[in-house]
């Protein structure tokens, strides 16, 4: 039997510990979100453990995170192709208006009642796709004028009134019962989660769509065709966001078009994206950093909900969460060296400046 040298043997620690520095620079947010739901979970449950450190408000958390997660998911295609949707909350609503009307009003049976509601969430962001990678509309347009035109058709199928009173089996397959041991919404998260990581990680059309974030000009050139990537993009975006409508619907039981909007998916979407490493601009994000962004954010507002604090101050934490995810982001890509540069440039071109006028001072 051959014995290893002594210097084989301390390679042994250092490959360990360089495998080990490597998994932390390419994890290194997601290391950091962990790191920080952690801290977060610690500080509500002291201040709170008799209502924070539950099974109960763990299956709370799970239902409200499962339904963000869907929409972030959905939202994470628009930003790793370079753009965002903010037509994402207005569109849960309007595709949930339309499954009520059919099913209600209609007599459609809750089974195709769901398709469609999907159906119309991918329908609009087809056209988002449509007029922003054809047409070349600039996303923040397209996106704020689809949802405010939504807005408004919202209310129209039930002359501006709520549907209520759907069937149970809805409710409790998409809101507020469980598969297994799991709530509903976090299983059905779970399983989008699964369905996209094999899309970005096994497919060509995942590929394109990161590679056309990265650099859309150079994925034209290469032959790629970049509307196609983009359109379904957006397509697969609105899917999710009507699919997330169907299971906040579900979860409430009162239907209206703006279920979505008062309850802030387009910003938290983003946020939740943005926090998990997505980068605004494209190229750059991870499902698993989608997936901890959502579980931050449903752990902080969880606990700032049980801690008495209002909507208000919550939106303001969640804005200001978001820029500084966007601050970190770019200075993980080093977006912002050239910043760290200005004052020393700006004083050398002033001395510079200073030195050549000398002569003239001198001569008059």
């Amino acid at each position: 039997m051959e014995v290893p040298s002594v210097s084989a043997i301390d390679e042994h620690p250092k490959r360990g510990l360089a495998r080990l520095r490597a998994f932390g620079s390419v994890y290194a947010t997601e290391l950091q979100l962990l790191a920080a739901i952690g801290v977060l979970y610690a500080i509500f449950g002291l201040l709170k453990p008799s209502v924070f450190v539950t099974q109960a408000n763990a299956s709370n958390m799970a239902r409200i995170g499962g339904i963000l997660l869907v929409v972030a998911v959905g939202q994470m295609f628009a930003l790793v192709v370079g753009g965002f949707d903010l037509s994402v909350a207005v569109n849960m609503g309007f595709s949930a208006t339309l499954m009520a009307y059919f099913v209600q009003l209609q007599g459609v049976p809750i089974g195709w009642g769901i398709v469609i509601g999907m159906a119309i969430g991918a329908g609009v962001g087809l056209v988002n796709g449509i007029l922003i990678s054809v047409f070349r509309i600039n996303p923040l347009i397209t996106t704020l004028g689809m949802a405010t035109a939504l807005l408004g058709l919202g209310f129209y199928p039930n002359g501006s009134k709520p549907f209520f009173g759907l069937p149970s089996s809805y409710a409790l397959n998409f809101g507020v019962g469980n598969w297994g041991p799991f709530p509903v919404t976090i299983a059905i998260g779970g399983i989008v989660v699964a369905i996209v990581w094999l899309f970005f990680a096994r497919t060509k059309a995942g590929l394109y769509i990161y590679a056309i974030g990265g650099n859309r000009d150079m994925c034209r050139l290469a032959g790629v065709p970049v509307m196609r990537y983009e359109v379904l993009a957006y397509t697969l975006c609105g899917l999710f966001a009507g699919l997330g409508g169907l299971m906040l619907g579900a979860r409430i039981g009162i239907i209206n078009g703006d279920i979505g909007y008062n309850s802030g998916y387009d910003l938290d979407s983003i946020a939740t994206a943005v926090i998990g490493g997505a980068l605004i601009g494209g190229g750059v994000g991870r499902i698993g950093g989608v997936v901890l962004g959502v579980a931050v954010l449903t752990v902080l507002r969880t606990g700032l909900d049980i801690q008495g604090v209002s909507d208000f101050p919550q939106r303001m934490v969640t804005g200001g969460v978001l820029v500084g995810a966007v601050l970190l982001a770019q200075l993980r890509a080093g977006q912002l060296r050239d910043l760290t540069r200005l004052v020393p440039t700006t004083r050398a071109r002033a001395l510079a400046a200073l030195q050549s006028m000398a002569p003239e001072r001198r001569a008059t």
